[in-house]
C-alpha cells in the first residue's frame, strides 16, 4: 500500500497542468488517501483468509457426507439459493461502493474548495449556502453508507436464516418413520453441530466478500487514474528530437506562429510570433485574460502548443528535458503559494538552502527581517 500510494503520488507529478485544470484537487487527494486506504482495509480485514474458509468448508462437507450423506443433501440444497443471493448482492454492492467512493471524492473536493476559498466565502457571506450544499453532499454519502450496510446485513441474515432452515429440515427428517430407529441421538447432535460449523465459513466468506467489493471499488478508481492518458505527460526526457545546434545569435526565447487553446476550439493565442534577445527587457502588457501568463507557461512547457514552435536559447522546448529547460528561468508567480516549512526553505524552492544567498534575496526585495523572525 505504501508503494501504491507513492506510485500514485509520483504519477500526479508526471501530469501537465491541463490534467489538473479539469479535475478538482480534492478528488485527486481522495485517490491517494481514501481509495488506497480501501484497498489496504481489504487486506487488513482478512479478506485473503477466504482461501482458508474454503478449505475448511470442503473438510466439513467431507465429514458430513461420511456421517450421513442423505441428511447432507438438506444442507447442500440451500447452496444454490445462497449463490443466487450472493450474485444478486454482488452486483448491487459493487455499484454502491463505486458510488460511495465517488461521493467521498466529491465531499473531499468540496471541503478543499471551501477551505481554500474561505476568504471569498466570508467576503460574500456564503457560509450558510456552503453549509447547505455540504449537508446535501453529506446526506447523499450517508444514504449510500446506509444502503451498503443494509445489503451487507441482508446477506448475513439470509445466510443465518438458511442455516436455521437446514437444521429444522434435518430434525424433521430424523424424526420421520423408518429413520429414527436407524439414527441415534449422538449422530444427530453431531450432524447438527456440523451444519452450524458449515455455515460459519459461509458467513465469513460473505463478510469478506463485502470488504472485497469495497476494496475493488477503490482499486478501480486508483488504477483508472494510473491508466489515464488525458492531459500532457510531463517527463524528464525530451519529447521530440532536435539535432539542430542553436546559432550564437539566437533569441533568448521565440514563439513562432504559435496557436494554443485551453479548451479545444477556443484558442487563447492564435498565430502569435514574438521573440526577445539576451539583454533585452520585455514587458507583456494587456488586460486580464489576454494571454500574458499563458505565454510564460508555454515558455516553461507547463502546457504544449497546438501549432507552432516555442524555442528557448534557439532550441525547441520539447527537445529539452523540463529540468534543463526550467533551470534557465527565474519565476515569480502572480499567485503566492507557501509550502509548509521555513521562510528560507520556501525561498530556496526545494534546492539546498544557502542562508547567505537567501538573506541576500530577501534584502533585495525588502523582506530581510523575515529571515530573522
Amino acid at each position: 500500500m505504501a508503494d501504491l500510494r507513492s506510485r500514485v503520488f509520483g504519477f500526479l507529478h508526471t501530469r501537465g497542468l491541463s490534467f489538473f485544470d479539469r479535475r478538482p484537487i480534492g478528488r485527486l487527494v481522495t485517490r491517494v488517501t481514501n481509495d488506497v486506504d480501501a484497498i489496504g482495509e481489504m487486506f487488513s480485514s482478512g479478506a485473503l483468509n477466504a482461501v482458508g474458509d474454503l478449505l475448511r468448508l470442503v473438510a466439513i462437507v467431507v465429514v458430513m457426507v461420511a456421517i450421513n450423506w442423505r441428511m447432507s443433501l438438506f444442507t447442500y440444497a440451500v447452496l444454490p439459493p445462497v449463490m443466487l443471493l450472493v450474485n444478486w448482492t454482488r452486483k448491487r454492492m459493487r455499484t454502491v461502493y463505486r458510488q460511495l467512493r465517488a461521493k467521498t471524492a466529491r465531499m473531499n473536493a468540496f471541503l478543499n474548495e471551501q477551505v481554500s476559498g474561505i476568504e471569498v466565502v466570508q467576503a460574500f457571506a456564503r457560509e450558510s449556502h456552503g453549509e447547505a450544499l455540504f449537508d446535501q453532499i453529506n446526506y447523499d454519502y450517508r444514504s449510500l453508507n446506509t444502503r451498503a450496510i443494509v445489503l451487507d446485513a441482508t446477506l448475513d441474515a439470509s445466510i443465518e436464516m438458511m442455516g436455521s432452515i437446514c437444521i429444522a429440515a434435518v430434525i424433521w427428517y430424523a424424526g420421520g418413520d423408518g429413520v429414527a430407529e436407524h439414527l441415534d441421538f449422538g449422530t444427530l447432535f453431531a450432524f447438527i453441530a456440523y451444519i452450524d460449523m458449515f455455515f460459519w465459513p459461509v458467513r465469513n466468506l460473505s463478510a469478506r466478500y463485502t470488504q472485497l467489493q469495497s476494496g475493488l471499488a477503490g482499486a478501480e478508481r486508483v488504477f483508472q487514474l494510473l491508466g489515464s492518458e488525458e492531459g500532457d505527460v510531463i517527463d524528464e526526457q525530451a519529447s521530440v528530437t532536435d539535432a539542430v545546434v542553436a546559432p550564437a545569435d539566437a533569441p533568448a526565447f521565440e514563439l513562432e506562429e504559435v496557436t494554443f487553446a485551453y479548451k479545444q476550439g477556443h484558442p487563447v493565442l492564435q498565430d502569435l510570433s514574438l521573440h526577445a534577445f539576451p539583454g533585452e527587457t520585455v514587458a507583456l502588457v494587456g488586460p486580464t485574460g489576454s494571454g500574458k501568463t499563458t505565454i510564460a507557461s508555454l515558455l516553461l512547457r507547463l502546457y504544449s502548443v497546438s501549432d507552432g514552435v516555442v524555442r528557448v536559447g534557439g532550441r525547441d522546448v520539447r527537445a529539452q528535458s523540463r529540468t534543463e529547460l526550467r533551470r534557465q528561468f527565474a519565476v515569480v508567480p502572480q499567485d503566492v503559494f507557501l509550502f509548509p516549512g521555513t521562510v528560507a526553505s520556501n525561498v530556496a524552492a526545494g534546492a539546498q538552502i544557502d542562508r547567505e544567498r537567501v538573506a541576500e534575496l530577501l534584502e533585495l526585495v525588502g523582506a530581510g527581517p523575515l529571515l530573522a523572525s
